[in-house]
């Protein structure tokens, strides 16, 4: 890596986001994930599937830095994640994008205010950032719902105004816990639109979900968790959406 650079960029542009090796996480005595071996590369979706309580949550957490392996190897971006300094990790989390299945935001705020927060912390002007951000959300289907409060939004609508959060960044790295969920299948297939799309801007998208077809509609690589273990089911195929 060259001195002086966060991350391995030539690493990155040859495709490889995420490499996990025999990742074991645990909540005190509970083993949530066992030997986990896992790739998402750059410009591609990747499907993780599996029932409730599998591990697909604790493995989007592992994957966000928020929750620390208790062994083996996690490389984001070319280098080692647990080994991060806290300045290097900051640096790397604002690399990932989120959509969380309930996602956290601001309910006082406007929907274009929890959108713009990660832009400005990151020192964008706000008369750039009002623009970015109606662009945001009219991209992935609430740019009439800009000014409302979030605590009025549908459960749905609050998880586009978290799919826009997540994208402001222009992530690197694109996680969405079970992205369709409580959409009509129009509004979910959009929500899917939007995921793929990312993919040719550059960003590696991992989903993880419940329903086992959606890698196969999505042409993704798709893995399956189950009992915290993990398994490639199928390379990526031809989309479908």
């Amino acid at each position: 890596m060259p001195r002086g650079s966060d991350f391995d960029e030539d690493l990155i542009r040859a495709g490889l986001a995420v490499k996990a090796t025999g990742l074991t996480v645990g909540y005190g005595h509970i083993v949530a994930l066992s030997d986990i071996r896992f790739e998402a590369r750059v410009g591609e979706v990747t499907v993780v599937s599996g029932p409730a309580g599998a591990g697909k949550t604790s493995l989007l957490r592992v994957l966000r830095l928020a929750l620390a392996p208790r062994e083996g190897g996690l490389f984001l971006f070319g280098v080692d994640a647990t080994k991060l300094s806290p300045a290097r990790r900051a640096k790397a989390r604002r690399r990932i994008g989120v959509m969380e299945d309930q996602p956290l935001l601001v309910d006082h705020w406007s929907a274009a205010d929890n959108v713009a927060l990660p832009l400005l912390l990151a020192g964008k002007a706000r008369r750039d950032v009002d623009v970015d951000v109606a662009d945001l959300l009219g991209f992935v289907g609430v740019g009439a719902e800009a000014d409302a409060p979030v605590a009025g939004l549908s459960a749905a609508q609050r998880k586009q105004v978290a799919l826009a959060r997540a994208l402001a960044a222009k992530p690197t790295l694109l996680l969405a816990d079970e992205p369709a969920a409580g959409f009509s299948p129009q509004a979910g297939g959009r929500v899917l639109r939007v995921l793929h799309e990312m993919r040719k801007l550059g960003a590696a998208v991992v989903i993880a979900t419940q329903d086992p077809d959606l890698a196969a509609d999505m042409g993704a690589t798709h893995w399956r968790l189950e009992r915290g273990r993990l398994a490639l089911a199928a390379q990526g195929g031809e989309q479908r959406l």
